[in-house]
């Protein structure tokens, strides 16, 4: 006699159990939602070296030589100067984000790509850039464009430990674009000064997040 209910069956088909969590197939250990033990350790280390190149940038706006205009209280910077130090940092920004995007997944790899593109019209807009509001004018659309990118990979690895740096890299990038949307009355030493700190404080949380991610994956 056959009772009223009856335990479910189990599959014995491995085929037919659940899938493996991603990033758990073979040769792949996860260590965390989003990325393997592999990927966590690349993004450490290339999150660390951006950081240190951001930090030397944002080192470079505070010691930079100014020039004086009538005494010590008083000092400038002109605008070409400006430009070759900014395009040498996104240069190398650059080159730094398309290593890092080949060892990311997807979509923080096509973030990280897309932040080494908007690279290519801010150097055009500085190598045009002859007068202050130009100048503010090629960093401010950089700053937009790179925070809002690094808003999307906060997104998609919000469920990531750390994954607070992302967002509070992209606050500073964001807000300094902000700022110069409406700084109409800058000079160029005034915008080297705002995006050096800008990138200083994303690069700090860049180091600490970078060497806490290698850290993670060695554990």
């Amino acid at each position: 006699m056959m009772s009223g209910s009856s335990d479910p069956e189990l599959p014995t088909d491995p085929a037919d159990r659940d899938p493996a969590p991603v990033g758990a197939e073979s040769g792949a250990d996860p260590v965390d939602p989003v990325l393997t033990r592999e990927e966590l350790r690349a993004s450490g280390t290339w999150m660390f070296a951006r950081g240190l190149l951001g930090f030397a940038f944002g080192m470079a706006t505070v010691f930079w030589p100014r020039d004086v205009i009538t005494d010590a209280r008083q000092l400038t910077l002109g605008v070409q100067t400006v430009d070759w130090v900014m395009m040498g940092y996104l240069v190398l920004s650059a080159c730094l984000l398309v290593p890092a995007a080949r060892s990311a997944p997807q979509p923080v790899r096509t973030a990280l790509l897309g932040q080494a593109v908007v690279v290519v019209p801010a150097l055009v807009f500085l190598l045009i850039a002859d007068t202050p509001p130009q100048l503010r004018a090629a960093v401010c659309i950089w700053a937009l464009l790179h925070g809002a990118l690094e808003l999307w990979i906060f997104r998609t690895m919000r469920s990531a430990p750390m994954a607070s740096d992302h967002l509070i890299a992209a606050a500073c990038h964001l807000l300094l674009g902000v700022i110069l949307a409406f700084g109409d009355d800058m000079g160029a030493l005034t915008i080297f000064g705002f995006t050096g700190a800008a990138v200083v404080i994303a690069s700090v949380l860049y180091m600490v997040g970078g060497h806490s991610r290698r850290s993670r994956a060695r554990a």
